[in-house]
């Protein structure tokens, strides 16, 4: 291309500055956003989390928890029964309150060199050892079955309960919890994280660490924060936002009590939902 004149060559001179400009601040962007978070000191510890399931689905929900992933599981007063995840209790009621089928999300710690273990005995059936796979949920982009998290310096595993919840299983490097051998029950330490759907994010972020102590982790978004730390977080989560690691599956508000260790005991309802947050010594 011959150029007419000399102011030719100076705008094409200022485009490509303009374009060199663009392309490093979008290589900026890119190592901000995987760059890992900071996490506040205080910690979410889990006692228990209390979710329903419609009626239909309760027993071979509790199946699949006794006779494929091998937990105990324990009946108690106002639940149809409860699982018991390490330290922590997930327990399960009857659906009363929604005519949709309840979906929740909430994540259990596992050992940080078992992720791959991990998926082998799900593919393998669990305890059952018998091949049928346990139902996973795939990554909605490249269909893989373990996701790496950078920012969180994480590595997951998705599977469905059999009615419908999306539970991941995780791995923290940060922490470095290593066990050795092959994988077993034993090695579903406790709840790690918990989300909690809500149309206000700000709100009930005010709401949390004004009454618990828990505080927001910076670079977390206004559509998805997260509060506490590695060892337990509580992710709050804006209605209709889809599901990691799905492409489809979409928050949304169901009944559910989380209950929390804390010095002194507190409950506050999240606004709008019969979603509450109670806190116990």
């Amino acid at each position: 291309m011959r150029l007419k004149n000399i102011s030719d060559f100076r705008k094409i001179k200022m485009l490509l500055l303009i374009c060199l400009g663009i392309s490093f601040l979008f290589i900026q962007s890119c190592n901000y956003n995987l760059d890992p978070l900071i996490f506040p000191e205080k910690e979410v510890v889990f006692k228990e989390l209390i979710i329903t399931a419609n009626n239909g689905e309760l027993d071979k929900i509790k199946d699949f928890w006794e006779n494929t992933m091998g937990c105990e599981i324990i009946n108690k007063p106002n639940s149809i029964f409860s699982v018991k995840i390490g330290t922590s209790l997930l327990s399960y009621r009857q659906n009363l309150s929604s005519l949709n089928r309840p979906q929740y999300h909430f994540a259990i710690l596992i050992p940080s060199n078992q992720i791959e273990k991990c998926l082998a005995w799900l593919k393998n059936g669990g305890i059952k050892k018998n091949g049928e796979e346990v139902k996973l949920w795939k990554d909605g982009v490249d269909n893989a079955e373990i996701i790496q998290k950078p920012t969180y310096n994480s590595t997951s595993i998705y599977f469905d309960d059999s009615g419908g919840n999306i539970i991941e299983l995780v791995s923290r490097r940060n922490l470095q919890n290593e066990e050795e051998g092959d994988f077993s029950p034993t090695m579903l330490k406790e709840i790690n994280s918990v989300s909690i759907t809500t149309l206000d994010i700000r709100g009930s972020q005010e709401l949390i660490e004004d009454n618990f102590g828990y505080r927001p982790v910076p670079k977390t978004t206004t559509g998805f924060r997260v509060m506490g730390n590695e060892n337990g977080m509580i992710n709050l989560v804006i209605q209709n936002r889809v599901l990691p690691p799905t492409n489809s599956e979409q928050a949304f508000p169901y009944v559910m009590d989380v209950i929390v260790q804390n010095a002194e005991p507190k409950q506050i309802n999240i606004p709008s939902y019969f979603i509450n947050v109670i806190s116990e010594p």
